[in-house]
């Protein structure tokens, strides 16, 4: 009889997935993995918070890996759980990072440990972002962060019909502000949310009453002398 725990059976059937995912080169060959393992709820589980843009945890690999914390009450019984609990807790706090190591306590295998920091921490590499959406079922899919890119003008101009306006470029960096039943996130153009712009998004706030919006713009720097 095995002595393993349910959490260590289960995260290695999810590590067996993961591996073949990573050891598989071809598009077709990883299409083949996902679908063949969509009946595997932790899987798709585990994917669907990987892939999506807009679940942030607050945890980093330095900040989890810093010490070793203790505390942290919450009896987190299965991956799912710790994900969705990751997903409204998710400021980067001891306890939560307490919360993780607890779960971890479970596990039987250093590997198995190790792909739970990867999963909290949001760094597991797969090579199916744009593939995940393309292969399952609408009901798995993930929501898409993409915005506008610029062209070369000479390459389109034969497109460009009518009136139009030209206006300075602005060297900053591309920030979009998403606001959603009153609240507001900056995000970057490849969908990671700013850190630190509290104060910003504050005044963001007092200035625009529109809700369930996105805008779109650059992050300049305010130097006393600039043009």
């Amino acid at each position: 009889m095995s002595n393993r725990t349910p959490q260590s059976i289960q995260m290695s059937e999810l590590l067996s997935i993961i591996t073949k995912l990573q050891n598989e080169s071809s598009k077709s060959g990883m299409q083949a993995i996902i679908e063949n393992n969509l009946d595997n709820s932790t899987f798709v589980a585990t994917m669907q918070f990987l892939l999506n843009p807009f679940i942030v945890t607050g945890l980093s690999m330095k900040k989890i890996n810093k010490t070793a914390y203790t505390g942290g009450n919450e009896d987190i019984q299965s991956i799912e759980a710790l994900m969705n609990y990751l997903t409204y807790n998710n400021t980067g706090r001891d306890y939560d990072i307490a919360t993780c190591y607890k779960f971890m306590l479970k596990l039987d295998e250093y590997n198995l440990k190790d792909l739970v920091i990867k999963i909290a921490t949001k760094t597991l590499k797969l090579g199916v972002d744009t593939l995940w959406n393309k292969t399952v079922p609408s009901e798995y899919r993930v929501p898409e962060f993409g915005v506008m890119l610029a062209k070369n003008f000479d390459d389109y101009s034969h497109k460009v019909k009518g009136k139009f306006t030209i206006t300075k470029k602005l060297d900053g960096n591309r920030i979009l502000i998403i606001k959603e039943n009153g609240q507001s996130k900056a995000f970057t153009r490849t969908g990671k949310e700013y850190e630190g712009l509290e104060d910003i998004l504050g005044v963001f706030n007092s200035m625009v009453s529109e809700d369930n919006m996105v805008w779109d713009g650059e992050l300049l720097a305010n130097v006393e002398g600039d043009n």
